[in-house]
């Protein structure tokens, strides 16, 4: 399935938006092709990034977050301090 990558979300997240992983600061938010919708800090977006696209998620990420390549580049970044550490 193709994903749609939407830069106009429903609504703008905020401070108090949380990431449903982690409880961090979302930046991303997916609305699910059959209902639902999920909040994703960087870290955890980036690795369901992959998923969420096989199901054809609709993805938006706040202005807040940079681009689609900035966060993976932050997710790639992170990966490899922790699997130095």
């Amino acid at each position: 399935m193709k994903t749609s990558i939407d830069k106009k979300p429903a609504r703008t997240l905020t401070v108090a938006d949380r990431c449903d992983r982690c409880s961090a600061l979302a930046l991303v938010e997916t609305a699910l092709p059959h209902g639902g919708s999920l909040l994703w800090c960087g870290n955890h977006f980036g690795f369901f990034e992959d998923g969420l696209t096989a199901v054809g998620a609709t993805i938006w990420w706040t202005s807040g977050a940079g681009s689609r390549s900035a966060l993976r580049a932050r997710f790639a970044m992170h990966v490899a301090v922790e699997s130095s550490g």
